[in-house]
């Protein structure tokens, strides 16, 4: 059904209506996406990439769960990671990178607290622990991000790969 069929013309009748529906066509109009369809995005990595079957605790609830069998194969690892693009979706949260660590301790809990705000990238492949690609802090990365409603879910990402 065609807007002109749905609308109602009288419901525009006075003059300050009519503004009103000028003024939002207008602005509809003129809508603007500055990442279009794109989700990877180059990043650099803020914090030492850790495998998550050492973060889960094991049933004692204080060591980390190991498991013979997957001595040298484990399946995935996490990291926060800061995008560089332009325009980049973290350009609303402060660059730990540019922030000042040799103030004291108050300046390092504020740079690990701006770190924390950064999304968490997660591997989607099978690592070794002896992997020689294992990504560092500081390294350059391809990561992908998932669209939602009005931008991105900033909280977790898949990484991608190393950056070429």
């Amino acid at each position: 059904m065609p807007v002109r069929e749905f609308l109602d013309p009288t419901a525009f009748s006075d003059p300050a209506d009519a503004l009103d529906l000028y003024s939002n066509s207008v602005r509809r109009g003129m809508e603007f996406n500055a990442y279009g369809d794109k989700t990877v995005f180059e990043a650099v990595i803020l914090t030492k990439p850790f495998f998550l079957v050492d973060a889960q605790l094991s049933e004692e609830g204080s060591t980390p769960s190991v498991r013979s069998s997957e001595e040298g194969r484990l399946s995935k690892f996490a990291f926060k990671a800061r995008i560089l693009d332009d325009p980049s979706p973290h350009n609303f949260l402060p660059d730990p990178c540019k922030m000042n660590a040799a103030d004291g301790d108050d300046a390092q809990r504020e740079i690990i607290r701006v770190v924390n705000l950064h999304t968490t990238f997660i591997s989607s492949d099978d690592y070794t622990r002896s992997n020689s690609d294992m990504p560092n802090i500081g390294d350059k990365v391809r990561v992908e991000l998932t669209k939602n409603m009005h931008s991105y879910n900033l909280q977790f990402g898949k990484f991608i790969s190393l950056a070429k």
